[in-house]
């Protein structure tokens, strides 16, 4: 089974290129996107499957591009690194945009019929 650990964020980056950024990295760091969510333009939800090996690798980048972690979550990467080697994590990023307002609309087209 595989272990699962949950990651909060934030950044002061605009949203968009925030998001192109992070799909980047995940890619590069050798991660894979299952799942994701957005809540408006407040935050983005985004669930991979990366080795820890890579996750790490993945975190340092992240800093890197002015996406900081939370207290509790570093100390859960902490926690992972005392355990015993995964070979793969499925971990959930919730990215929080501090520039966001909340008031993000969608235009939705017709459905014809």
């Amino acid at each position: 089974m595989k272990r699962r650990i949950h990651l909060q964020t934030y950044t002061d980056e605009e949203r968009h290129r925030a998001i192109t950024r992070l799909r980047e990295l995940i890619a590069d760091a050798g991660g894979w996107i299952v799942d994701f969510q957005l809540f408006s333009n407040l935050a983005l939800s985004v669930i991979i499957e990366i080795t820890f090996a890579d996750l790490k690798r993945l975190l340092e980048t992240l800093e890197e591009c002015n996406v900081q972690l939370s207290d509790q979550s570093r100390s859960t990467v902490v926690a992972l690194s005392l355990e015993s080697p995964v070979e793969e994590i499925r971990v959930l990023i919730n990215l929080a945009f501090s520039q966001g307002a909340g008031e993000l609309r969608q235009h939705l087209p017709a459905v014809p019929g």
